[in-house]
């Protein structure tokens, strides 16, 4: 089992700079009960520009890496992969995640 429960995963959406959606907290649980389901997740995240996708993912970056797993966050470009990984980065490392591959 994944535990979900974490105080870095409060600290993270505290440190946002925005409140989340309801479709943001909705998409994050339904992500996090995945994990926990013991079978591989099989979803996929849509949504249109600025409408928060990333920030659901950083939650779930940070959950699995915290429970001592690897994450792969996929971008359909050089350009939008390049500023991801600032972002994640910098939204990651307060929690002494360093370790991020590009």
């Amino acid at each position: 089992k994944i535990n979900t429960n974490i105080p870095q995963v409060k600290q993270l959406r505290q440190n946002a700079g925005f409140e989340y959606t309801k479709d943001q907290l909705r998409s994050i649980d339904e992500i996090f009960t995945d994990l926990n389901s013991g079978l591989v997740m099989d979803r996929l995240l849509s949504g249109d520009v600025g409408f928060g996708k990333t920030e659901v993912a950083i939650n779930a970056l940070l959950v699995t890496i915290l429970n001592g797993y690897q994450a792969l966050f996929v971008c359909p470009t050089t350009l939008l992969a390049s500023q991801h990984f600032e972002g994640i980065k910098s939204r990651l490392e307060i929690f002494g995640i360093k370790k991020v591959s590009f």
